[in-house]
């Protein structure tokens, strides 16, 4: 059996296809920022309130794009601080979170 599709049925789907990568796309991006501000923030309020979450959480997002493995490296150390308090953020998250907080 032989199907017509219409032009405009056609045109829409391709466009809501893009649309939803172009989405997962820009998340990436948006996920790095909220994973390195929270990282970034959590080490000054657990271990060193002068430390600089700005400069921090910049060099982090800079670092990440573009390196898969340091943006799985932020993800951890995400998932790491979110599960456990201060103290147990210093000793248990030191792994994921050490080349993210690094100054």
């Amino acid at each position: 059996m032989l199907y017509r599709v219409s032009a405009k049925t056609l045109l829409t789907t391709a466009a809501a296809t893009i649309g939803v990568f172009a989405i997962a796309v820009a998340c990436g991006p948006i996920d790095n920022a909220a994973d390195c501000d929270n990282a970034c923030s959590t080490y000054a309020n657990c271990y060193d309130s002068d430390f600089d979450v700005e400069s921090c959480r910049d060099r982090c997002i800079d670092k990440s794009s573009g390196d898969e493995d340091f943006t799985k490296q932020v993800n951890s150390c995400d998932a790491c601080i979110q599960t456990n308090d201060c103290v147990e953020n210093v000793f248990e998250c030191n792994t994921e979170c050490d080349d993210v907080i690094d100054d």
